[in-house]
């Protein structure tokens, strides 16, 4: 990752924990952290950038019915609020679930990531993720990239992505099968 890409990302998760102190009333400590981080020169200016970047975070959308691709609500999860295209859903432990979805190297993908705020996800949630989201009769894979195309943006944070654009997309890994 170049020197400039990672700057990028440092900046963006200041922004993003700036708007999360300012989201819970701590408008001194969200202005502080960007004028530490260099991304403000005073405190108004801080102020002035986290109310901007709120407003555009602001959805007039309604809750969905369902998820992304469809599948009903499991019981235990409520919706939070709109994210970009996508949703999020808080579980009631506190269980953070993103999904979006893009267009990659020409196909679609589904993207899910798991979250708890100050520990990592364990693998029954991840589970449990893929089954409500991306359904039991869909295949989802998780990536761990090499070191230099990793991008996190959250530490306690699982994802899993899906194929839309081709289900069978993966070889069979059973016994008999193609690998």
């Amino acid at each position: 990752m170049s020197t400039r890409q990672q700057e990028q990302d440092r900046k963006v998760k200041v922004i993003f924990d700036a708007a999360k102190l300012y989201a819970d009333g701590q408008k001194a400590e969200a202005a502080q952290i960007l004028v530490s981080a260099g991304i403000a020169q005073s405190e108004e200016v801080a102020i002035q950038s986290i109310e901007a970047f709120m407003s555009t975070m602001q959805d007039t959308r309604p809750a969905p019915r369902t998820t992304l691709l469809g599948m009903p609500i499991h019981k235990g999860y409520r919706w939070n609020r709109h994210f970009g295209d996508g949703e999020i859903w808080t579980r009631g432990d506190g269980l953070n679930v993103i999904e979006t979805t893009g267009v990659h190297d020409g196909q679609i993908w589904y993207h899910v990531s798991c979250s708890f705020a100050k520990k990592m996800p364990s693998y029954d949630d991840l589970a449990q993720m893929k089954d409500f989201f991306v359904g039991p009769d869909r295949q989802a894979i998780q990536i761990f990239p090499r070191s230099g195309k990793h991008v996190s943006i959250h530490e306690y944070a699982l994802h899993l992505w899906s194929n839309l654009s081709d289900p069978d997309w993966l070889p069979d890994f059973a016994p008999g099968g193609t690998i």
